[in-house]
């Protein structure tokens, strides 16, 4: 089977149904970026928030994911978190619309 040095995955992973393929990938590095679901973070806000979220779209973003989710669920797959930010932010938020809204990062296989 195959193994990589980098795969990247930007705009993928809320995509697809089953993500167990992640516990099976060959790559010393992993670098993705996912809508930045702030649910959680807002707290008592976060209801209304979610609601209307532009990335939200049901049926076709399957999986939502905040900073710690993110780092949980790659970390069960075999992936140590490097860094994350929201750089894509600065080339892909709407005008008036309020960040962050993309996450990024960056992992290293265990």
């Amino acid at each position: 089977s195959s193994s990589w040095d980098l795969v990247a995955m930007f705009d993928v992973l809320e995509h697809i149904p089953d993500l167990g393929f992640l516990a099976r990938l060959k790559a010393r590095y992993l670098a993705v970026a996912v809508p930045y679901c702030r649910w959680r973070e807002l707290g008592a806000d976060g209801d209304a928030w979610f609601r209307t979220w532009r990335m939200r779209l049901p049926d076709e973003h399957l999986h939502h994911f905040d900073r710690d989710s993110l780092v949980a669920f790659l970390a069960r797959s075999g992936f140590e978190c490097m860094t994350l930010n929201c750089f894509e932010d600065g080339i892909r938020l709407r005008p008036g619309e309020v960040g962050p809204n993309i996450l990024s990062g960056f992992f290293r296989k265990l």
